[in-house]
């Protein structure tokens, strides 16, 4: 079995695999349903929108292909991108070559890995305003492996002040006055609000765009404190840092990418004893300084895939 799945592995066929599994995955199958705002993003249309998914898909082949360690998806320093999405998104100039080019990002660069993504940015925001909570949300159930729960039914959804009456985070702190909604946006909110340097398609910023006319653009504070097991809290300052975040719990998002794999390779939600042989198998995998390739190759062998 591990031998028929390295070579299907090392076939064209498995870009199929990868480009449904990471669309699934990060939840940007539906991106034709959202329209960037054409003030904001002259540049956007159905080619660019088709980049930057497959800007998502090329990161993950190129991490199973190589064989590179879990830790490569959240901080590669390299990402592919056409000239568009080079030049837009990442300020790159591909000259004159053509088609997606692999190309090199600064050590401290905020953009890059999942956290970074165009077609996630994309996908949690409406095309215009970036949507902390869904994003908060997206990192705790697509990377963290910690979903929480749906929201009660009878609270209002959050939605942006359009006329600049009040900040994001302003909104946000308001929800939070809500006692069926506090403990959840305690985790959700400052993963979320980590984003907020990151536009709708996940380009640098520093304030927020000009909502009235005569008005100065708003500084944005992308800081928060995230808690953490035992009532610890960390206090993150942007991307950056909760990039940091999940760098140090690689047994969670490992934990996570591998349930979301099988989830999505056996069509059903996995047992509690078979998310304990996923975290096993991770443990195993981040000791022996693996690749993602070996993880993959352990999960089609395990007790859970071959018996399902």
């Amino acid at each position: 079995l591990r031998k028929e799945t390295s070579r299907l592995i090392a076939s064209g066929r498995s870009r199929e695999f990868i480009n449904d599994f990471v669309a699934q995955w990060l939840q940007t199958d539906d991106l034709t349903d959202i329209s960037p705002d054409p003030v904001q993003f002259p540049f956007f249309n159905e080619q660019f929108g088709n980049s930057i998914n497959t800007e998502s898909q090329l990161l993950l082949l190129e991490v199973v292909r190589r064989n590179l360690p879990l830790n490569t998806l959240i901080n590669p320093g390299f990402t592919f991108a056409d000239a568009a999405v080079a030049k837009h998104i990442y300020g790159q100039d591909l000259g004159k070559k053509k088609g997606f080019q692999r190309i090199e990002l600064k050590d401290d660069s905020p953009q890059g890995g999942l956290l970074g993504l165009p077609a996630v940015m994309l996908a949690t925001s409406n095309g215009t305003d970036t949507q902390p909570v869904l994003r908060g949300v997206w990192v705790l159930s697509n990377i963290l492996g910690d979903p929480p729960p749906e929201p009660p039914s009878a609270v209002p959804a959050l939605t942006p002040d359009t006329r600049g009456t009040s900040t994001v985070r302003d909104q946000l702190a308001a929800h939070r006055t809500n006692t069926s909604c506090a403990a959840c946006h305690r985790k959700i909110d400052p993963a979320g609000m980590a984003f907020e340097n990151l536009d709708a398609l996940g380009r640098w910023r520093t304030h927020y765009p000009q909502t009235r006319k005569g008005d100065a653009p708003a500084s944005i504070d992308a800081s928060g404190s995230f808690p953490g097991p035992l009532q610890k809290t960390t206090k993150i300052n942007d991307i950056r840092q909760l990039r940091e975040l999940v760098l140090d719990d690689m047994q969670s998002f490992g934990n996570c990418f591998a349930g979301k794999l099988l989830t999505y390779a056996m069509g059903r939600p996995l047992t509690w004893a078979e998310r304990k042989e996923i975290d096993r198998i991770v443990a195993a995998n981040l000791d022996r300084e693996q690749g993602v390739r070996d993880l993959i190759l352990d999960l089609v062998n395990s007790q859970t895939f071959r018996t399902r």
